[in-house]
């Protein structure tokens, strides 16, 4: 909708994810007013949860009336029926979702496009020497490029990428996190208890 204000022309909200559609009954010549219909019809979407390639799907419908006419159309092949669902699919990809139901104003339908990949899994691989630790991320799996965020557990900052170094302070026992996260959000969090022991120090 156009409100006509240069510091913000477009405001709004999107009608179809909350179940709504609009209709113009009439407007002024000049566009300064007009009469609007709004329908409510019930929101509906789909919600996933996504782990590997596994998806949990569910319908977030307000206006279902017959819960046994909810069928699915998984994009390859698959068809389930029911509110909730659960379903692996058998390679990577991209994959249109369709669910169709009842309502009392006919048949309705949601649809969400998913992406799976094979769950991300791997390991912390670790080298110390003194105070130094450097590690290694050693993992497969995900979707797309996969971002890397080191914990060293010491209360320093944050250190990103597949490879990382670190000198501690001093000697403790540090739990290191590592947390890889793919395109589509899917994370392995893994996490390596290490011994750092000031070997020069011991050598006086």
């Amino acid at each position: 909708l156009d409100y006509s204000f240069p510091a913000q022309p477009e405001s709004g909200i999107n009608l179809p994810f909350v179940g709504m559609t609009m209709s113009v009954d009439s407007i002024n010549a000049d566009f300064s007013t007009a009469d609007l219909t709004f329908n409510n019809g019930g929101m509906k979407r789909v919600v996933a949860d996504r782990q590997g390639l596994t998806v949990d799907m569910s319908l977030d419908a307000t206006d279902v009336t017959d819960e046994s006419s909810i069928a699915w159309q998984l994009g390859d092949g698959t068809a389930l029926t029911g509110r909730s669902i659960s379903h692996t699919y058998a390679s990577a990809g991209n994959y249109d979702v369709e669910v169709s139901y009842t309502a009392a104003s006919g048949t309705q339908m949601a649809s969400k496009s998913v992406t799976v990949g094979d769950a991300i899994t791997g390991e912390i691989v670790a080298n110390r020497t003194g105070l130094s630790i450097t590690v290694d991320a050693d993992v497969t799996g995900g979707v797309g490029d996969l971002t890397y965020r080191w914990d060293f557990g010491d209360g320093e900052d944050i250190v990103s990428g597949q490879s990382a170094s670190h000198e501690y302070e001093s000697e403790n026992n540090y739990d290191v996190t590592l947390t890889v996260t793919d395109e589509i959000n899917l994370q392995l969090v893994a996490t390596l208890n290490v011994d750092i022991v000031d070997e020069l120090a011991l050598s006086i």
